[in-house]
């Protein structure tokens, strides 16, 4: 659940360029263009500490790729996020995929994506699951997330992880 947050959270740190492509799909509106857009507030690298720590140092790179941004993550468990706007459903989602396979859907209907709650729908809460929305909080070049997950032997933790933008 960290490694899905810090790569959220990274992604809002960045200044866009006044050149960059910042445009979703072609047939976008402009107001989706302009939600769309929002995203493109973050891109470049992140440097990422958790609470409790995270065993290796990870970090986050975040890029423009056609109608996503597309955050890619070292670290104990290394993964690729993509981030985009959904024009039908009026909200921003993220779609992980790490490592070993595992997939882990989050979305927002904020106005502001890097400050909001995200909801993770994918994986679902199950008797045998627990997902938990987090806190995303962008200040300055610092992306802090906060939420809980579920440890290893099934108990609720909490957990932090703070992203700041590489110089």
């Amino acid at each position: 659940m960290r490694k899905i947050l810090a790569a959220l959270a990274c992604m809002a740190l960045l200044p866009i360029s006044a050149s960059a492509d910042t445009g979703g799909p072609p047939d976008f509106s402009s107001a989706d263009q302009a939600q769309f857009a929002k995203l493109g507030v973050a891109l470049g690298t992140f440097t990422c500490v958790d609470t409790p720590a995270s065993k290796i140092p990870h970090t986050v790179t975040l890029v423009h790729e056609g109608n996503f941004y597309v955050a890619h993550e070292t670290g104990e468990v290394a993964a690729t996020t993509y981030t985009g706007w959904d024009r039908h459903t009026q909200q921003f989602f993220s779609l992980e995929i790490d490592d070993n396979g595992d997939v882990t859907v989050s979305t927002t209907k904020s106005a502001d994506p890097y400050n909001a709650t995200w909801d993770v729908t994918l994986p679902a809460s199950t008797p045998k699951v627990h997902v938990f929305p987090y806190l995303m909080a962008l200040t300055g070049n610092t992306m802090t997330i906060t939420g809980q997950g579920e440890g290893p032997n099934h108990q609720i933790l909490s957990f932090t992880s703070v992203c700041t933008r590489k110089h």
